[in-house]
C-alpha cells in the first residue's frame, strides 16, 4: 500500500472517530448547537464518502447476453445470441470499459467518481 493510501485511511478513521463522538455528544440542548452538530454529521459523511472514492477498486467483469436480429437482405433473417463482456464500477454499476483493446480505460468512473484499478484486468 503507497503512502497517499495509508494517508486516505488514516483520514478516514478520524473522520468516522469524529462522526461517532458528534453520534454521542449531547447538546446543551441550544439550538444552534444542535444545528452545528448537524452540519458537521454531514460534512463528516460527505468526507468520508469522498476520501473512500480515492481508494482504488478493481472494476467488476460483467457479461450481457442478448439477441440480435440479422438481416442479410435477400437471406433469410436471423436471431444470432451475443455475449458481451464489460467491466462495470464497483460501487455504481457503470460501464467503465467495454472490453473494446482500442478503447480507453478511465482511472475513474465517469458516474460516482470511484477510482478503477486496472492492474489486474486482462
Amino acid at each position: 500500500m503507497n503512502k497517499y493510501n495509508e494517508h486516505i485511511k488514516e483520514s478516514i478513521d478520524y473522520f468516522n472517530h469524529e462522526l461517532e463522538c458528534r453520534k454521542h455528544q449531547v447538546s446543551d440542548s441550544s439550538f444552534q448547537t444542535t444545528l452545528q452538530l448537524a452540519k458537521e454529521k454531514t460534512a463528516y459523511e460527505t468526507a468520508i464518502e469522498c476520501l473512500k472514492k480515492q481508494l482504488q477498486q478493481p472494476p467488476v467483469k460483467a457479461t450481457h447476453k442478448s439477441i440480435i436480429h440479422e438481416n442479410r437482405g435477400d437471406q433469410p433473417h436471423a436471431w444470432i445470441k451475443s455475449h458481451c463482456e464489460l467491466w462495470e464500477c464497483p460501487c455504481c454499476g457503470n460501464t467503465v470499459w467495454s472490453g473494446i483493446s482500442i478503447a480507453k480505460k478511465s482511472p475513474y468512473c465517469s458516474d460516482c467518481g470511484q477510482k478503477i484499478d486496472w492492474e489486474e484486468v486482462k
